[in-house]
This record gives C-alpha cells, sequence and structure tokens, in this order.
C-alpha cells in the first residue's frame, strides 16, 4: 500500500505540472474556443479548410474593420489543425494585419498565440531562440500580460523537463524584474512560477508560501484574466495541504477560493468561467473524499455543467475524482466499470492520465485481493517509473552539468575581467609615472638653466667687485700718501711685510695659522695686528687670512682648471677640509667652487 500511495503522489504531481502548461492556454484562446464550440466547426480538416477558404476569397472586397472579423474566424478554425506550418502561417499573416493596422495590442496578443501554438504542439525547442525578441517587443509597449505568460510557460517547460534548479533561478528573477517596475501580476505569475517548481521537488511548505503569496497579489489586480490564475495557485495550493495531510486546513482555503470566483462573477457578469469552477468543484469533492466526506464529494461533482464537463478537462478530472470516490467507498465494480470505459479514451494520446487509472486498478486489485491483476499493473508502472525516473536524473545531470559549466565560465569571464582591469591599472600606473617622470624632467630642465644664468651673473659680480676693489686699494694708497710720514711709513712696512708674507711665502696655506702666529711673524703684538687689518682691510685677521685663501683658490680654479681638482684646491689654499672649502665658498661669493670654475674660464 506504501508503494501505492508513493505512485499516487508521483501522478498528482506530473498532473500538476500538466495543468500549469494548460493553464495559459485557457487564458489566452477561451474567448476564441468559446465561438469555436458556437460555430460548430467540421470534425475534419477538410471541412475546416473549405471554410477557411471561404473566408480568405472575403479579403480581398473587406475593408479593415471586416477583416478584423475575418480573421478572429479564421483564428478559430487554425486552432484546430495539428499542422505546425499551417498555423504559423495563418499567424505570420495576421500579424502583418496588425502592424498595417498598427494595432500594438492586437499584435502582440497574436504573438503570444504564436509562441502558445509551439508549446502546444510540442515545437517549443524551436520557439526559445525567437522568444528574446519577443520579450523584447513586449517589454518595449509595455504589454506586460503576454511579457509574464509567456515567461510562465518557458518555466513550467523547464520543470516538465526537470530543470528545477534553473526554473526556480529563473522565477527569482522575473519576480525581481516585476518588483523593481512595480507590475503586480508579474510578481503573482513569479511566485507561481516558482511555487510550481518547489512542488515538483516535493518541498510543499516552499511550495505553500509562495501560491499564498501569489494569491494575495493576484487579489490586488482587479483583470478579469487573473481569474485563471488564481484558480491555479488555489488548487495547487490545496494539493500541497492535502500532501502534508493537513485536509481540515484545505477547507478555508476551499472557502476563500469559492468567494473570489463569485466576486468576479459578479464584476463580470456576461463572462462565464467554467474552467475556474471545473477546478474548484473537482478540487472541493478530492478534500472531502479525503475527509471521508463522500456525499458532499458527490455533491461538488453534480454542480459541474455538463456541458463543460464534456470537454476534456472536464473529463480528466472529474472522472479521476469519480474513480477516488468510488474506491474510498468500497464501489470497487463501479470503479472498474468507469476505468475501463474511460481508459481507451486517453490511452491512445494522454500517457498521465492513463498512468492514473492504472494506479486506481493496482489498487482496486489489491483491495480484492486480485493479485494477478495487481502484479501485472504493477509490473507495467514500475517499468513506467522507471524509465520516467531515468529521463528525469538525466535531465537533472544535464542541469547540474550545464550549471557547472556555467559558473565555470563566469569563474573565467571574471578571472579575464580582473586581469583586464589588473593590466588596465599597471598601465595607468606606468603613465602615470611617465608623465611624473618628463613632468621632474622638464622642472630640473628649467631649474639648470635658471641656476646656470644665475651661476654666470655671480662670477661675473664677483669679477667685477674685485676690479673694484682694486681700484679702491689704489685711491686707499693714494690718500694715505698724504698722511704724516712717520706713521705711514710704519704701517707701509707693515703692510708691504704682510704682503710679502701672503703672495710670496703662501703663509695662509697652513691650516694651522692664525693672530697669533701671523703677529709674530710680523714681530708686532696681536692688537697692533688687529687694527692695522681692521684699518687697511675692514675686516678681522681670520677673515682676512679666509679672503687671502679664497682668492687664491679662486685663481687656481680660473687659471689652473685642468691641473687641480677642488679637493686639492682645498687643500692647496689653506682649507682644513673639502666641506669647509665649500661651505665658505658659497657663502662668500653665492656660488660652488664648481660652478665658478665652469663660468670663470674665459672672463679673467
Amino acid at each position: 500500500m506504501e508503494s501505492k500511495f508513493k505512485l499516487s503522489v508521483k501522478s498528482d504531481r506530473v498532473c500538476g505540472r500538466m495543468w500549469i502548461c494548460c493553464l495559459t492556454v485557457f487564458v489566452l484562446l477561451c474567448g476564441q474556443l468559446s465561438s469555436a464550440f458556437a460555430q460548430s466547426p467540421d470534425d475534419n480538416d477538410g471541412g475546416r479548410q473549405h471554410k477557411i477558404d471561404s473566408l480568405r476569397a472575403l479579403l480581398p472586397a473587406a475593408n479593415m474593420e471586416e477583416k478584423r472579423e475575418i480573421y478572429k474566424k479564421m483564428e478559430v478554425l487554425y486552432i484546430f489543425f495539428n499542422d505546425l506550418d499551417k498555423q504559423l502561417a495563418f499567424l505570420n499573416e495576421y500579424i502583418e494585419y496588425a502592424r498595417e493596422m498598427q494595432d500594438v495590442k492586437l499584435e502582440s496578443f497574436i504573438m503570444a498565440q504564436k509562441a502558445l501554438t509551439y508549446h502546444n504542439l510540442k515545437h517549443w525547442e524551436e520557439y526559445l531562440p525567437l522568444m528574446p525578441a519577443d520579450m523584447e517587443f513586449w517589454s518595449k509597449h509595455e504589454m506586460w500580460r503576454f511579457y509574464f505568460i509567456i515567461s510562465h510557460i518557458k518555466i513550467a517547460y523547464l520543470i516538465l523537463n526537470h530543470h528545477y534548479e534553473t526554473a526556480i533561478k529563473e522565477a527569482e528573477k522575473m519576480y525581481t524584474f516585476a518588483k523593481e517596475d512595480n507590475i503586480p501580476f508579474g510578481k503573482g505569475i513569479a511566485q507561481m512560477s516558482m511555487g510550481s517548481a518547489y512542488y515538483a521537488l516535493d518541498r510543499y511548505e516552499d511550495s505553500r508560501k509562495c501560491f499564498r503569496e501569489a494569491i494575495n497579489i493576484f487579489c490586488t489586480v482587479k483583470e478579469y484574466h487573473v481569474l485563471d490564475f488564481m484558480s491555479e495557485a488555489f488548487r495547487i495550493l490545496c494539493k500541497s495541504i492535502l500532501h502534508i495531510g493537513e485536509y481540515t486546513a484545505a477547507l478555508p482555503v476551499l472557502n476563500e477560493w469559492e468567494s473570489q470566483i463569485k466576486d468576479f462573477e459578479q464584476k463580470n457578469p456576461e463572462t462565464g468561467i467554467p474552467t475556474c469552477k471545473i477546478q474548484y468543484y473537482v478540487m472541493s469533492a478530492e478534500v472531502y473524499v479525503r475527509l471521508g466526506e463522500f456525499q458532499r464529494a458527490e455533491e461538488s461533482l453534480h454542480k459541474i455543467d455538463r456541458t463543460v464537463s464534456e470537454s476534456y478537462a472536464g473529463a480528466v478530472m472529474i472522472n479521476k475524482c469519480r474513480v477516488q470516490l468510488y474506491i474510498r467507498q468500497g464501489m470497487y465494480d463501479r470503479a472498474m466499470q468507469l476505468i475501463e470505459l474511460i481508459m481507451p479514451y486517453f490511452k491512445p494520446w494522454d500517457d498521465v492520465v492513463t498512468v492514473e487509472l492504472m494506479q486506481a486498478q493496482a489498487e482496486i486489485a489489491d483491495s480484492t485481493d486480485n493479485s494477478a491483476l495487481g502484479h501485472s499493473i504493477y509490473r507495467q508502472l514500475y517499468h513506467h517509473f522507471d524509465s520516467l525516473n531515468r529521463v528525469k536524473m538525466a535531465a537533472q545531470l544535464d542541469e547540474l552539468h550545464t550549471i557547472y559549466e556555467v559558473d565555470k565560465l563566469t569563474l573565467e569571464n571574471d578571472r579575464l575581467v580582473m586581469e583586464k582591469d589588473y593590466h588596465r591599472k599597471y598601465m595607468l600606473l606606468y603613465f602615470t609615472g611617465c608623465c611624473l617622470l618628463f613632468v621632474a624632467l622638464g622642472i630640473w630642465i628649467v631649474y639648470s638653466r635658471r641656476l646656470d644664468v644665475k651661476n654666470r651673473i655671480l662670477v661675473a659680480r664677483i669679477l667685477e667687485q674685485d676690479k673694484l676693489m682694486n681700484t679702491l686699494q689704489s685711491a686707499l694708497i693714494a690718500r694715505r700718501k698724504s698722511e704724516s710720514e712717520s706713521k705711514q711709513e710704519c704701517d707701509n712696512d707693515l703692510l708691504n711685510a704682510l704682503n710679502q708674507l701672503m703672495t710670496e711665502t703662501g703663509i695662509f696655506s697652513n691650516p694651522g695659522l692664525n693672530r697669533k702666529i701671523l703677529a709674530e711673524l710680523l714681530n708686532i703684538s696681536e692688537q697692533r695686528l688687529q687694527k692695522l687689518i681692521y684699518k687697511h682691510f675692514s675686516c678681522s685677521v681670520v677673515e682676512y687670512i679666509s679672503d687671502q685663501r679664497l682668492k687664491f683658490a679662486r685663481d687656481l680654479l680660473s687659471n689652473h682648471s685642468e691641473k687641480y681638482t677642488v679637493e686639492a684646491i682645498a687643500i692647496e689654499s689653506g682649507f682644513g677640509n673639502r666641506r669647509t672649502f665649500y661651505r665658505q665658498f658659497q657663502q662668500r661669493y653665492g656660488v660652488t667652487p664648481g660652478a665658478y670654475r665652469t663660468y670663470s674660464v674665459g672672463q679673467v
């Protein structure tokens, strides 16, 4: 019995997926189907083709409004053709008419019909390359109804092919898009699609949350076409509750569902809603069967209009529910008779319903101890579900492999982007460094030129100062000749002796020369020497010695530039070291010894 109920659960899930796909066909075609039944087209393609040809003959003489009515009638007739090429050829012609009329709404509707044609005739794979252009058209003209319905069908297709993770991701993208653009209908459809994927994965609690939110969203949308989707959400919500085993919890949901149908009937009294009622009454009967209230279940089934119940959708749901009702009541003979009555009708073309009926037969065989029949049916079901599971497993493996490849490509793309970004930053840094280098080089060139001009001017000034100093000294000597002879002779003798020491003996080249040594050499006191030098040269003894050394160094720099190095000239001139020479020379003349050597050659 446990295996029997597991098979039943699997069957319910497959049927639920089938209904998800079939629902959109009812949404967009319910008006056309009612017109088709009113016209009672012939059952054979020849009769329909004859009517189409008759209608097409009226097109040349018809005006634009008459053509619209003719195309509507032809559309109804083409629905019954199981020929993709014929339907597509007509729909393309119909689209051209809509474009000629500049009727965007009609064009959008026909494009949706075209997508449904691919879906209904099981050629959805051929439509997928065309889908982006259609989605862009609907998005551009804000035809969100068709945009989200076709997106819902795509997700239902993924679910039917067991690509559950991909379906959930697509539903999440659709919900995010609808939320950002504040499109309630889109959010509701996205929640339905996500709930359907969770339902297929047996995640009933997640499924309940999604369908509950979808219903709450649909209640805020005041459009008639939303009712079909709302009813489907109510139906699978009840299914999820029944799978968990909370049968009584389904009753409030049924009451809310009935209230919504009545509300829509009052607002749209001229429009019938048989599909929603079929779903509601059959689900009510199923809930009452689970609760053991068989009389109320029978009453729910009898409330369905007989004309509607003879349609395929009504037959599937009512007969399936009635079989379960007979089995729960122990009326196995009646259940078996009903199964044998409807099995030939579904067996050639509806594998899902056939499997469900076979499960019911197996349950009856177990209950009546008909082991031979039960064994035979279970063997058939085993092979069927075994092959189904293999297909499902293969599809899931393909999906996982696809996800892996996509993730792999994404990581590779991220790596390439990071690598490209790294190279871009490296090149930017390199370019910035080059620019800074060129700027620094330019600054250095400008600075060097300005320094060169400055040094030339300073050297010229030093030489001019030397000439001026010589002139002043000559004038000073001439003036002093008029002074007293005795005192002048004494000073002149000392000056001559001092000059002889400096020029002839080069006493200043001694680094240890100071005021005391120089006074002893002149045989005078230090005070006398200080007064003499200050009187005639206006400086101290130390400054006088340093000035003599610098003059000697300048002479060497100017006249012997290649013979001595700067360090040798510093030692030769009496400076203790090269650093002291550089410091004193630059403090005295404002240029370095090297710069003076460069710019004084040829000017002395």
